[in-house]
């Protein structure tokens, strides 16, 4: 049976935040995203009214103490629908599993085509909000395929069987229905067990809201663990399910909080954080903004002071001033904006690159790999449905290249790492010859920006796997760094296509540089380096150098060479001294490229 609300929103007690807007009018208004919140407290409520962000607040319903029930006895409640009728109209959904509202019971009017809860002895209490929660789950599956944000804060976990009589038609029927738990927003949520706590601790794995979660967990109690859940592997193989994101453990390393990846959406299960309305604040303000930016694009810290109450001098004016020039040009911009979204068609592979999984990021890889240069690009997905293959393979003037493609939530096993060798070693025998190259390329930890992934994400004992199967390990943030290296002319195709061949952890820039070293003294600001030994490598006055600090490649011109304090033009041995067109640092790595 699944029972959704025709009642209006007046009907069900929803509030809005435009009744918030009448007692402060000068709060600027965010429009998107929208937020249905579920229970929530009063200082939640205030937090986001002030915050202008735009919201609606239900209920999943309170527990109802019932009359002493002797044996055989049993009190009718009425069921009220609780579930908003236009629930997926909802960007974010906001539930405060904690709340324990508690009302006694109260015999309201009824006709006979109300729904009614049967309460036999010896139950004390009804409480509704499971059979909601199943509900708005059976929604969720529907919903879930655009994209969504759901924000949960786990309570103690309860369960209840419901016997509930209703008619269709003409006809009365009671049906039982359960049981079912307060905790679960999904139909299929990860297996849990009871457990109390107030010592949690952040995971190995770095997440995005690390430093927010370490902030505001310290006051807080869970009480519930949960398993990580497991999948199959394309290689048959058990391993754990990557749309699964740990962000806490308890003292025990079992885990409180964690991430779903459900369809397009994302879900949030934390623990009872006694200060919501901050955790909220930032949550909603910072850190979501920056990965779900589709749902908060007017989102920014303290919005209001755009409002024209607290203008600058002279910024009315000077926007007015603006305002004629947006028009002015409105032709050009739009021009421009079909530019923009011309090149963003033709190279949003480079992003699904650093986001994707699955076929997408198979599809994205062998782009790059086409735009590098390479032809003839073999999707084996799309060829043969054989259970463990290759994702792509390239026939080289070198033999064969194999390359196999994967998206994760965290860092690649043993066994994703080893899967390319198989089939490695079978393309061998089929080809009766030795001139087959596998190569192993993963977005890892995909739900964090790059830079703060773990680089490269592959341990010392699968690297030195790798040197010994001779097949190669790479990043797909590798790639996409050299895409900008290639356009720059820092590096070229052809290097890069080279170690693409090669065995171990693929550096991309290592056959691309003759290394000078850093600059053992620095003088005039930093424009003149003094290298101790330049080992035979020719520099020559006028030619290009390469600055690396750290992940950062720049470009600058050689302008003069000093030996012994005398110009030459040119140098290949011993202590040099060196006038670069730009400032570098003593970090600094000084290279020369090698001739293409």
């Amino acid at each position: 049976m699944f029972i959704k609300s025709k009642k209006s929103p007046k009907d069900l007690n929803i509030i809005t935040s435009k009744e918030y807007e009448s007692n402060n009018t000068n709060i600027a208004k965010i429009d998107m995203p929208s937020i249905l919140l579920f229970d929530p407290s009063l200082d939640v409520e205030i937090k986001l009214a002030s915050m202008g962000l735009n919201f609606t607040t239900a209920s999943l319903g309170s527990c109802v103490t019932l009359p002493v029930l002797l044996e055989h006895q049993y009190q009718e409640v009425l069921y009220e629908p609780c579930v908003p009728p236009n629930l997926h109209e909802n960007d974010v959904f906001i539930f405060d599993l904690t709340s324990n509202k508690t009302v006694e019971f109260e015999n309201k009017e009824r006709t006979d085509k109300d729904i009614v809860v049967i309460c036999e002895h010896p139950k004390s209490t009804y409480n509704p909000k499971p059979f909601a929660l199943d509900l708005i789950a059976k929604e969720f599956e529907s919903i879930f395929k655009n994209e969504k944000i759901v924000i949960v804060f786990l309570g103690s976990f309860t369960s209840e069987v419901y016997k509930m009589r209703y008619y269709t038609g003409t006809k009365e029927r009671v049906d039982q229905i359960g049981p079912l738990d307060n905790i679960s927003v999904l139909k299929k949520m990860p297996s849990s067990l009871r457990r109390f706590g107030k010592k949690m601790k952040l995971t190995n794995d770095e997440t995005f809201i690390d430093q927010l979660l370490q902030k505001h967990v310290s006051n807080g109690a869970y009480y519930n663990v949960f398993q990580h859940p497991m999948q199959y592997s394309n290689i048959g193989e058990f391993e754990k399910a990557s749309y699964f994101i740990p962000l806490l453990l308890n003292s025990n390393d079992e885990i409180v909080s964690f991430v779903l990846l459900a369809g397009n959406s994302t879900l949030y299960f934390f623990p009872d954080i006694t200060n919501k309305s901050d955790f909220l604040e930032e949550l909603l303000d910072v850190y979501l903004p920056s990965v779900s930016p589709k749902i908060f694009p007017y989102s920014g810290q303290f919005k209001w002071l755009e409002n024209d109450d607290y203008f600058l001098p002279n910024e009315k004016k000077l926007l007015e001033q603006k305002n004629e020039l947006k028009n002015r040009f409105v032709l050009e911009n739009k021009k421009i904006d079909e530019k923009i979204n011309t090149n963003h068609e033709n190279f949003k592979f480079l992003h699904e690159m650093i986001f994707e999984t699955g076929d997408n990021l198979v599809s994205a890889v062998s782009k790059f790999l086409n735009w590098l240069g390479y032809v003839d690009i073999i999707d084996v997905d799309n060829t043969n449905n054989e259970l463990l293959e290759e994702d792509l393979q390239i026939e080289t003037d070198k033999g064969l290249l194999i390359i196999e493609v994967k998206g994760v939530g965290g860092t690649s096993t043993d066994n994703d790492c080893a899967q390319i060798s198989k089939i490695m070693h079978r393309r061998c025998k089929e080809r009766n010859k030795f001139d087959v190259d596998a190569l192993y390329i993963v977005n890892h930890q995909r739900y964090i920006p790059p830079k703060t992934r773990i680089n490269p994400p592959f341990t010392t004992t699968q690297i030195r796997d790798a040197e010994l199967a001779e097949r190669g390990l790479l990043t797909t943030y590798e790639l996409f760094k050299s895409f900008f290296l290639i356009e720059a002319g820092i590096l070229n195709k052809k290097n890069v296509i080279e170690q693409l061949h090669e065995i171990g952890l693929v550096d991309l820039t290592a056959n691309s540089f003759l290394s000078l070293g850093k600059p053992s003294k620095l003088f005039k600001e930093g424009m003149v380096a003094i290298i101790d030994d330049i080992n035979g490598i020719r520099v020559e006055k006028g030619m290009e150098i390469v600055i690396r600090d750290g992940d950062v490649y720049q470009k600058a011109i050689l302008e003069d060479i000093q030996i012994n304090n005398k110009s030459v033009s040119f140098a290949e041995q011993g202590e040099v001294g060196l006038l670069l067109n730009q400032k570098i640092k003593k970090s600094t790595n000084l290279l020369v490229k090698k001739m293409a």
